[in-house]
C-alpha cells in the first residue's frame, strides 16, 4: 500500500494519544509530527508521515502565536513542507469574521513563530474565513484544530 500523506490521517483527541503513538510504532514509521495541547482544550492533529520536524514545530508555535495574538483564530492548515506551495502560500489560517482585519496580526504571528524557531522567511500564511471555499481544497497534510 502506497503512503501518501493525506492517507496518514491519525485524529488524536485527548485521551486517544496513547493509541495513536503504539499505532504508529506498530507501523514502524519515522514520524516528525507532536502532539501539541493548547491550555485545556481538545485539539485535534492530522499527521503527515512525511512533515518536517523543523517545518511541524515552526506550525506549532505559529499556532500559540496565533492562539494568542488572532481573535477569532478557527484552525491551521500546513502542507507537508515550507516548499509546497498553494496559491505562494504553505500555511492556511482559518478566521472568523473579516479576513482583513486580522491579516496584519497573522503576519506578526508568523514573524514571531519564526523568531522563536530560528526559521526566518519559512512561513506563508494565506488567511480566508470559515465559509470560504479554500477551507475544504486547501491540501493540507497536518491542521491544528484551534476552536476550543
Amino acid at each position: 500500500m502506497q503512503c501518501r500523506a493525506h492517507l496518514a490521517e491519525i485524529l488524536v483527541v485527548c485521551g486517544c494519544v496513547t493509541e495513536a503513538t503504539e499505532w504508529i510504532t506498530r507501523r514502524k514509521r519515522k514520524i516528525s509530527c507532536r502532539i501539541v495541547k493548547i491550555g485545556v482544550s481538545m485539539l485535534g492533529v492530522y499527521f503527515d508521515l512525511r512533515a518536517d520536524e523543523r517545518w511541524v514545530r515552526l506550525v506549532e508555535v505559529f499556532a500559540g502565536e496565533l492562539r494568542r495574538l488572532v481573535p477569532g483564530v478557527v484552525k491551521v492548515a500546513a502542507l507537508s513542507g515550507p516548499e509546497e506551495r498553494v496559491y505562494d502560500s504553505n500555511v492556511l489560517v482559518v478566521v472568523e469574521g473579516e479576513v482583513e482585519f486580522v491579516e496584519r496580526l497573522v503576519v506578526d504571528a508568523a514573524m514571531e513563530a519564526e523568531r522563536q524557531t530560528g526559521l526566518h522567511g519559512v512561513l506563508s500564511p494565506i488567511t480566508c474565513t470559515a465559509r470560504d471555499p479554500l477551507t475544504s481544497s486547501f491540501p493540507s497534510s497536518f491542521t491544528v484544530d484551534l476552536t476550543s
